[in-house]
């Protein structure tokens, strides 16, 4: 077997289908088989994966783990079900083109299976423009960068297994994580034009802004290993102006309260203007203001409450 499809699924009736149906219609001439594995979903995930792997024309195997375990461990069972040499891991809310495995494939094969790949995502022809000016952030990803997006890439199995996998015990920026870990033995490759359509991004600025908190529940474990993490340092300045802004206002003091509206609007400009930059495509610099903002206002509030929880358990020991 050359690649193994891994699928993480809870709750995806309304996407799942479209999903096996795109990868059992791929154009290869590697070998592969699909495995989803369900994390309990409350609606009727399996039913569709049960049935159409009784008229599926590849390997498709579901499999289980129980409500409450991390997104890491889920993948991770998954991949210790793999038979292939090389890992294809893309989310239940998204949709490969047709020669996807193919083209990664053809990589893996090439750095003879000792390599990740990392996809991009773009988003459907019916997004919002949330949607299409944050997707339009990430196209761009240099070489040299760490980042791997957990709903598309490619990774060698003897890698990912020596590596120990996803680190089990992160909810958030897992796929991060492994990219550092993989970069500094391994070859990765950034390859955003090996894209999938993802139907499960924010489409609106509260969606963002709840993800994005979401996003920092891990935080302080990313900065132990990684103590210039520029969404953290981001996140304290932006809290910092936002407690200024505050006492301005209260101790009425409008000289105090101009400059600390500037920094918050030079910050979410400069980030704006980062990830147009980041991404080489400014088409989309106006509609990335109010993403910015709504990012780095989520971001905060995760941090905001990390540190609690941190300092709490710090008070309770």
């Amino acid at each position: 077997m050359d690649v193994s499809v891994v699928i993480p699924a809870y709750n995806c009736e309304l996407t799942i289908a479209r999903l096996l149906d795109s990868l059992e219609k791929q154009d290869t001439s590697y070998s592969y088989e699909v495995i989803v594995v369900d994390n309990e979903s409350s609606d009727t995930t399996a039913a569709i994966v049960l049935e159409f792997s009784n008229r599926c024309s590849v390997p498709l195997r579901l499999s289980r783990q129980p409500r409450g375990v991390t997104i890491a461990t889920v993948r991770n069972f998954g991949a210790s079900l793999a038979r292939g040499r090389g890992l294809a891991f893309i989310d239940s809310d998204c949709e490969p083109p047709l020669d996807w495995i193919q083209r990664g494939g053809a990589i893996l094969d090439s750095w003879n299976w000792n390599v990740l790949l990392a996809g991009g995502c773009h988003p459907p022809v019916n997004g919002t423009w949330v949607e299409k000016a944050w997707h339009s952030t990430r196209s761009g990803h240099r070489q040299g960068s760490v980042f791997v997006h957990g709903a598309n890439f490619f990774i060698g199995k003897k890698i990912f297994d020596e590596l120990g996998g996803f680190s089990p015990f992160l909810e958030t920026s897992e796929d991060y994580d492994l990219g550092k870990r993989v970069s500094e033995k391994y070859k990765l490759i950034a390859m955003p034009e090996l894209s999938v359509i993802h139907y499960g991004e924010a489409n609106t600025l509260l969606k963002k802004i709840v993800k994005e908190r979401w996003y920092s529940k891990n935080i302080y474990k990313i900065l132990s290993e990684n103590i210039y993490y520029k969404p953290y340092w981001m996140s304290v300045i932006f809290i910092l102006n936002i407690v200024v802004m505050c006492m301005s206002v209260l101790f009425i003091n409008m000289g105090l309260l101009a400059i600390s509206l500037f920094f918050i609007l030079f910050s979410v400009s400069a980030l704006a203007l980062f990830f147009c930059i980041r991404a080489k495509r400014y088409s989309f610099f106006i509609q990335l203001l109010p993403i910015s903002f709504a990012y780095i206002l989520g971001r905060s509030i995760g941090v905001a409450e990390a540190s609690l929880m941190f300092l709490v358990r710090r008070m309770k020991t």
